[in-house]
C-alpha cells in the first residue's frame, strides 16, 4: 500500500480571489456590521450562519466546476481577454444599476402622448436611422428629450438603445453573409498586395479595402462603417479560432507550450496567446492569475482548472481519494479501494455511532464505501476502521475530527473542527460479500468429465468476480491526471486494479459468456442467478441480477449448476 501523499499546496491567493472560508469571513463580518444588536450569534451553529455558508459553499463549488470545462474552443469563442469594444457588436454599456436598465427599457415602451401616440422607441428608431454613424446615432438621441415628463438619455443609456436597436441588422449580416465577407477579405489583402509587391501588409489598408468592397454589396446595404468594421473584426476571431484549431493537437497533457510559443505560430498577441495556453489542462509551471485581470475577474470562460483551486471545494471523489489514502494503523487492514456513494448505507454515522439499516434516500447523506484488505476480522475492528477512516477523510493536519467530538464542536467553536461540503451528512460503509447461487445446465460432449467442466466453470465465475468488469475499471479512471493536481484540494489517489465494483448488477449475459468459455462447453442454456433469495433469468425478462450499493458478488458455497452429456454431439450427420 502506498503512503499517505502529503497535501496539496495550494497556489497562494491574490486579492481579490477568496476561498471558503475568506467568503464566509468576510460574509459574516457583513452580517455582523449590517445586523448590529439585532444579530448577535455568529457562532457556526446557528442556523442563519448555516444558509449563510451554503451561499459560500454554492459559489466555490459553482467556479470548481466550471472549470471542468468539456467544450474544445470555449475559452476562445468567449474572448474576455479583448477589450470590451471588440467583444460584441457594438460593446454594450454596462448601466450597473438594474433598475436603470428597468427605466430604460420602460422608456422605450412608453407612449408620448399616452394612450394615443406610438412607442417611444419608434421615435428613437427614426432619429437612428437618419444618423451615418453610431457615434452620430448617439449624439442625436443625448439630444432630445422622451418621457413623460420629457428626460434626456445619457450617453451610456443612448449608446444601449443605438445596440439594441441596429444589433439585429448587424447579426442578420454576419449571420448571412459570412461567407461572402471571408471571400472579400481575401480580395481586399491580394489588393492590398498587389499596389507594394513584397512589402508587410499593413492590416488596417486590408481593411480599409474591404469596407470599400462591402459598400458595393447587397448584403451589407445600409450597415454604417463602423458596423462593417464590427463585422471584420468579428471575420478576423472566426479565422483565429480555425488557426488555433490547427495546433490543438499540440496541447495535450504532456506537451509544453508556452505563451511565447504560442504566440509566435499563431502570429498573435501576448494576451489571445494566454487565452490559447488555457485550452491546456496542466500548462507548466503557470499560475491562476495567468488569467486574470488586476481585479481578479477571469479573462478567460470557463476559467481554468488551475483557477478552481482558489476555491477549495470539496467534491465527492474528493471524500473517495481521501479514504483511499487513509492511515489505519501499523499491522491493520488497510483500505484498498474506496468510492461515494449517496445515502446513507449501514455503517458508521457521523457522529460515531453504528447505523444497522440503509437509508438509501436519505437527503443530504453520502456514504464513503471502502473495502479493506485483509478483510476485518471481528466487528470491533470493523468499527475502529471505519471510525479511523471517517476521522482520515473529515480532518487535516492539527484539525479535530467531527466523529470525535461530533457535540462538542457546537459549544466549542475554537476548536479547530473541519468543514465538509455544506449539508454533508457524511457516514462510512465496510464492502460486503453477497453470495450468489448459480443454476443452469452446461452441454458437453460424450466422454467429457463432468467433475471438471463443473469446476473449471464455476472457477471461470469467480475469477470474473474477483477481478470486475474490464469496461467498469477503464470507466473509474480519471480522464486527465495532471501532475500539478488540479482536480481538487486532495491529492488523487487511484483505484488499484481488480475488483468488482460494489452495487454493480451481474449482466447476466456476460455470466452465460463465462459459462460458456471453455472448448468442452457445447451450450449453455436455462442460466439462472440468486442474489439474497430472488432468482433472476433471462428466460424471466430479467437482463440483470442486481446487488445492493455495498455489495460485491461471491459464490455461495451450494451451487446448483449441472452437466449434460450430448449422445449424438459427435455425429456429423
Amino acid at each position: 500500500m502506498a503512503a499517505v501523499p502529503p497535501p496539496v499546496r495550494l497556489p497562494q491567493r491574490l486579492p481579490p480571489d477568496r476561498d471558503f472560508d475568506d467568503i464566509r469571513a468576510a460574509a459574516v463580518a457583513v452580517v455582523a456590521s449590517d445586523s448590529g444588536a439585532t444579530w448577535t450569534d455568529h457562532n457556526f451553529s446557528d442556523p442563519g450562519i448555516t444558509f449563510l455558508e451554503v451561499i459560500a459553499w454554492s459559489l466555490a463549488d459553482l467556479h470548481y466546476r466550471a472549470a471542468g470545462r468539456a467544450f474544445e474552443l470555449a475559452p476562445l469563442e468567449v474572448p474576455l481577454w479583448l477589450d470590451r469594444a471588440e467583444r460584441d457588436w457594438f460593446g454594450m454599456p454596462d448601466l450597473g444599476d438594474p433598475e436603470r436598465v428597468v427605466a430604460l427599457a420602460t422608456l422605450m415602451a412608453t407612449r408620448v402622448p399616452v394612450a394615443t401616440g406610438s412607442p417611444e422607441v419608434d421615435h428613437m428608431a427614426e432619429i437612428i436611422g437618419g444618423s451615418d454613424s453610431r457615434r452620430t446615432a448617439i449624439g442625436a438621441l443625448v439630444d432630445q428629450a422622451f418621457g413623460t415628463p420629457p428626460r434626456q438619455l445619457t450617453w451610456d443609456e443612448a449608446a444601449v438603445v443605438v445596440s439594441v436597436l441596429r444589433g439585429r441588422r448587424v447579426r442578420r449580416a454576419a449571420l448571412d453573409h459570412s461567407d461572402t465577407l471571408a471571400a472579400l477579405r481575401k480580395e481586399a489583402r491580394r489588393t492590398v498586395e498587389r499596389r507594394a509587391p513584397g512589402s508587410l501588409v499593413d492590416e488596417g489598408d486590408v481593411d480599409d479595402e474591404t469596407v470599400r468592397l462591402l459598400a458595393f454589396h447587397a448584403g451589407f446595404a445600409g450597415l454604417w462603417e463602423d458596423e462593417m468594421r464590427t463585422l471584420i473584426r468579428r471575420d478576423r476571431h472566426r479565422t483565429f479560432l480555425g488557426q488555433v484549431a490547427g495546433v490543438m493537437p499540440s496541447l495535450d497533457p504532456s506537451a509544453q507550450p508556452t505563451i511565447a510559443d504560442l504566440q509566435a505560430r499563431l502570429e498573435t498577441t501576448v494576451d489571445a496567446a494566454r487565452a490559447v495556453l488555457a485550452l491546456h489542462p496542466c500548462p507548466p509551471d503557470e499560475r491562476p492569475e495567468t488569467w486574470e485581470a488586476p481585479d481578479g475577474s477571469s479573462t478567460t470562460w470557463p476559467p481554468h482548472p488551475l483557477q478552481a483551486l482558489t476555491t477549495e471545494p470539496v467534491t465527492a471523489e474528493d471524500y473517495a481519494t481521501r479514504a483511499r489514502a487513509a492511515d489505519t494503523g501499523k499491522d491493520r487492514p488497510r483500505v484498498r479501494r474506496a468510492w461515494t456513494v449517496p445515502g446513507a448505507l449501514a455503517g458508521m454515522a457521523w457522529n460515531g455511532s453504528l447505523r444497522a439499516k440503509a437509508e438509501p434516500g436519505r437527503p443530504g447523506a453520502v456514504t464513503v464505501l471502502v473495502e479493506f484488505d485483509p478483510a476485518p476480522t471481528s466487528v470491533a475492528q470493523e468499527r475502529d476502521l471505519m471510525r479511523d477512516v471517517l476521522a482520515s477523510v473529515t480532518a487535516g493536519v492539527g484539525e479535530v475530527a467531527e466523529v470525535e467530538l461530533p457535540y462538542d464542536a457546537l459549544t466549542a467553536p475554537h476548536l479547530q473542527v473541519p468543514r465538509r461540503v455544506m449539508c454533508d451528512e457524511l457516514s462510512v460503509a465496510i464492502v460486503r460479500q453477497c453470495p450468489v447461487t448459480l443454476n443452469g445446465t452446461l452441454h458437453v460432449a460424450l466422454g467429457a468429465d463432468r467433475a471438471t467442466v463443473l469446476k473449471d466453470a464455476l472457477d471461470r465465475v469467480r475469477a470474473w468476480f474477483a477481478a470486475g468488469r474490464p469496461e467498469s475499471a477503464l470507466a473509474s479512471e480519471p480522464t486527465l491526471a495532471c501532475p500539478s493536481g488540479i482536480d481538487g484540494p486532495w491529492p488523487w489517489v487511484p483505484q488499484p486494479e481488480g475488483g468488482w465494483t460494489p452495487g454493480e448488477a451481474i449482466r447476466l449475459h456476460e455470466l452465460v459468456q463465462v459459462l460458456a468459455d471453455d472448448q468442452t462447453v457445447i451450450g449453455v442454456d436455462g442460466v439462472e442467478a440468486q442474489v439474497d433469495g430472488e432468482w433472476h433469468a433471462i428466460a424471466l425478462g430479467k437482463i440483470e441480477a442486481p446487488l445492493a450499493p455495498d455489495c460485491m458478488p461471491v459464490l455461495a458455497q451450494t451451487q446448483c449448476l449441472n452437466v449434460r452429456l450430448e449422445l449424438g454431439a459427435d455425429c456429423n450427420g
